[in-house]
């Protein structure tokens, strides 16, 4: 999914980058921007967070293993299968919550 966003979105034409940020994008990262204040006033995240940045942080640590593959998978020695999307997913998981936690909620 992300080459295919980097090829139909990211480098295609000013007009298919705006169908997709109207369609898509709009709509979603900012229910995710919303989800992320309710924790962060609600005390479970960090108060020093700012929502749409913690959107933008957690997309590049979910994308960026997948659009570097071609180079990083080498360098690494790792494959794009079900096993490593599984541990790439509880590691970032554990990364960006350990992270964005409040102290109190981490500390638990």
């Amino acid at each position: 999914m992300p080459a295919l966003l980097l090829r139909e979105v990211v480098t295609a034409g000013p007009a298919e980058r705006a169908r997709f940020v109207e369609r898509f994008a709009r709509r979603g990262l900012p229910l995710l921007q919303g989800l992320f204040a309710k924790e962060i006033e609600a005390g479970a995240l960090r108060a020093d967070l700012d929502a749409r940045l913690a959107v933008l942080s957690l997309a590049g640590m979910s994308i960026f293993p997948f659009l570097t593959h071609p180079v990083m998978g080498k360098v690494f020695d790792y494959e794009l299968d079900e096993a490593f999307a599984k541990r790439l997913a509880e590691h970032t998981t554990r990364l960006f919550l350990d992270g964005t936690r409040a102290a109190a909620e981490a500390a638990s």
